[in-house]
């Protein structure tokens, strides 16, 4: 059953995907999407105020909050898309929007602490959260020694290794 989503617009389709593998493994041709995920993501704005030297400095800044693992980061701000998709290509989210929330605060000011080296604690406050998925390719290439499956990013193209029995 399909389910409307919003997405992160990304860079990477997946002909660019399996193009991007097929290089990689040294036949152009022998890469193929075998199929798509959508990795969830709470999306905060937040708004900073930084205490420095000269007074205090303020910021907006995005912050994303892995919906799996409440790994956070913060992000440039990124055109989102509706999408309707497949229920089953979503990845479930196992993180609530408190634990989010809490991440995001962390490493806010952990990293913009460090980043701007501000004089005391920063005062982040984040606005709603909106639940948002990033797209994975999942493809599938056959080498000279084995078969080997790799995730592709739809945003960077970067390529992540998987397991035998992942995906």
């Amino acid at each position: 059953m399909p389910e409307r989503v919003d997405l992160i617009r990304g860079q990477v389709d997946a002909a660019t995907a399996a193009g991007i593998v097929g290089d990689l493994s040294g036949q152009p041709d022998a890469a193929d999407v075998e199929c798509t995920r959508y990795y969830p993501y709470y999306r905060f704005a937040a708004e900073c105020r930084l205490p420095t030297l000269f007074g205090a400095k303020r910021l907006t800044v995005d912050c994303l909050v892995d919906g799996v693992n409440a790994l956070a980061a913060t992000a440039d701000r990124s055109a989102i898309e509706r999408c309707m998709v497949a229920r089953a290509d979503l990845v479930s989210l196992e993180v609530d929007e408190a634990q989010a929330r809490r991440a995001a605060v962390r490493t806010l000011s952990h990293r913009l602490g460090r980043k701007l080296r501000v004089i005391a604690p920063i005062d982040a406050e984040l606005g709603a959260a909106s639940l948002v998925y990033k797209r994975f390719w999942i493809v599938r290439a056959a080498g000279a020694r084995a078969e080997v499956r790799v995730m592709v990013d739809s945003i960077t193209g970067a390529v992540l290794p998987l397991l035998t029995r992942a995906a």
